[in-house]
């Protein structure tokens, strides 16, 4: 009897051994064509060996808008005598340009500030025979900046000269746009992607393997590249009627450079 039972307990570990081995198999035949099978498909997430390219495009645009500042500085004893000043001048301004045709809407104020002036003044001191002085507040200046924006790109100079003569005290910053660069912002990244997989497949072929897929891709926009044109004009003294008065200067348009930086990740095979 015993041996009988030892006998079947020999029997069952071996099929019990026997159905683990094969359940051991099972698993790793399986594991091993589910790699190769996502290995294979073009769509497993987990791509082989890739390369990453750079390419670069660029698009041209003939500018529709231009845009500048100018700033008003007045100084005055007391803060709403240079106030006072300033926005008169500002007015003046701002109504020659809408009469020359500038929308108001485009005309719009992007900084106002409030200076106290001083000046350093030294008396004799009896005592020592040392001078001695300090700083004293003298009044206030007042400065404010006002952007303008028109399409009219052909009259832009003319403007210039316009607030310059009209007692700005500084007039910069003008620069050539596009309302909406867009379609040259599209056009040059279509350029870049070409560019990138001219590229890769380029050196594909150099490294004796195939672009199997496209798995990343970046883009830095640099932006578009608008010609700027500095200049000023400066009031004569303290007079604010006194002023540099010189002619429009005649500034080109030309075109505007759109550029787009891609890179582009394929994987290999």
């Amino acid at each position: 009897m015993n041996l009988f039972n030892q006998e079947r307990q020999e029997h069952i570990g071996l099929a019990l051994l026997c159905l683990i081995t094969l359940l051991c198999l099972y698993t790793g035949v399986k594991t091993v064509s589910e790699w190769k099978t996502a290995r294979s498909t073009p769509n497993s997430a987990y791509p082989g060996l890739t390369i990453s390219v750079d390419g670069t495009g660029k698009s041209f645009v003939i500018p529709d808008t231009a845009q500048f500042n100018y700033t008003v500085r007045e100084k005055a004893p007391t803060v709403g005598e240079a106030q006072t000043k300033a926005t008169t001048k500002s007015k003046a301004i701002q109504a020659a340009l809408v009469a020359g045709g500038i929308d108001a809407k485009n005309i719009k104020t992007i900084s106002y500030n409030v200076y106290p002036q001083y000046e350093y003044r030294s008396t004799q001191n009896a005592g020592i025979g040392m001078p001695i002085g300090n700083q004293v507040l003298v009044g206030y200046e007042v400065a404010q900046t006002e952007q303008v924006k028109t399409k009219d790109t052909t009259k832009a100079g003319e403007f210039l000269g316009k607030v310059g003569s009209l007692g700005a005290s500084d007039v910069s910053a003008l620069e050539f746009g596009q309302e909406n660069d867009d379609i040259a912002q599209d056009d040059a990244r279509s350029k870049a992607i070409d560019d990138a997989d001219r590229k890769a497949h380029k050196l594909a072929d150099q490294m004796g393997v195939r672009i199997i897929r496209t798995t990343g891709f970046y883009e830095n926009v640099p932006g578009v590249n608008n010609p700027m044109y500095e200049g000023g004009y400066q009031s004569v003294g303290m007079d604010s009627n006194k002023v540099t008065s010189a002619p429009s200067p005649e500034l080109a348009v030309g075109e505007n450079e759109v550029v787009a930086n891609v890179t582009v990740t394929y994987e290999i095979r």
